[in-house]
């Protein structure tokens, strides 16, 4: 039986210290077959690759968040890219542009996006694209730079928004929110989206899925986002399991 790929979390985050490892260990037997740490920033890509080293089952991103651009700089430019090379690395990400908070430059965000993205084609690995109260500059720029392959993650944009994506060829990841009772577009999107675009993922720490929203998120409760799917769509939850599984195994080449 396939297990369950969470396909973005944030494992180094300090709110698993002091069981960390403990949580990790427990993964293989609580579903989940694999698990993709994002980078955000050189210390977390760093934290992200070693939790990789450590584990099989664990896979790394190497990337900028568009929050974390401001302060770039080229020895860490170039350290970054050294990062992504590193053999676990399986993506660059997440990048992309954020609007909401707002912390760094747009034109910024937009430079580092785009380099990112140019970065990753060069180098064969997809791209994990994060896209905040930003879509209309965020689709530009992937329309412009035109990834090889890549994901939007934690998508709660629109039914129309998702068909844009769909149509330059990338897929989308669905986590967490797609269980909350005001998900509208989440929601339609999961039940819209072809099946072999599909992506699965918790983003945790944050947005942990019904019934634990406001907790701390895991990457085990993957299992809950499978099964609203699996809900809206009249599917066995197993069949989700499965068909997501292999788009990320796709995707990523893991």
């Amino acid at each position: 039986m396939t297990g369950l790929i969470d396909t973005h979390c944030h494992l180094y985050e300090p709110d698993y210290d002091g069981f960390r490892d403990e949580l990790i260990m427990q993964l293989p037997q609580n579903g989940v077959a694999k698990a993709i740490c994002v980078g955000c920033n050189i210390e977390t890509t760093l934290q992200s690759i070693e939790l990789a080293e450590k584990y099989d089952f664990i896979f790394a991103q190497a990337g900028f968040h568009p929050c974390d651009t401001a302060d770039i700089n080229l020895e860490m430019w170039q350290q970054m890219q050294q990062l992504a090379r590193h053999p676990k690395v399986v993506a660059v990400g997440e990048i992309g542009l954020d609007y909401h908070w707002d912390s760094s430059p747009r034109d910024t965000q937009k430079y580092w996006f785009a380099k990112q993205i140019d970065f990753a084609n060069d180098i064969g690995l997809p791209v994990v694209i994060h896209s905040r109260d930003a879509t209309a500059d965020t689709l530009s720029t992937v329309r412009e730079h035109t990834p090889k392959k890549g994901v939007f993650h934690c998508f709660s944009g629109s039914p129309e928004t998702m068909k844009q994506v769909l149509d330059m060829g990338l897929s989308v990841s669905l986590g967490g929110v797609v269980t909350f009772k005001n998900a509208k577009n989440a929601v339609e999107c999961a039940r819209q989206i072809p099946l072999d675009r599909l992506l699965l993922e918790t983003d945790c720490p944050y947005l942990a899925p019904e019934p634990f929203r406001g907790k701390l998120n895991r990457p085990d409760y993957t299992l809950y986002v499978a099964q609203k799917i699996a809900q809206l769509r009249d599917m066995q939850t197993q069949q989700i399991i499965d068909i997501t599984a292999k788009n990320a195994e796709r995707m990523f080449n893991i």
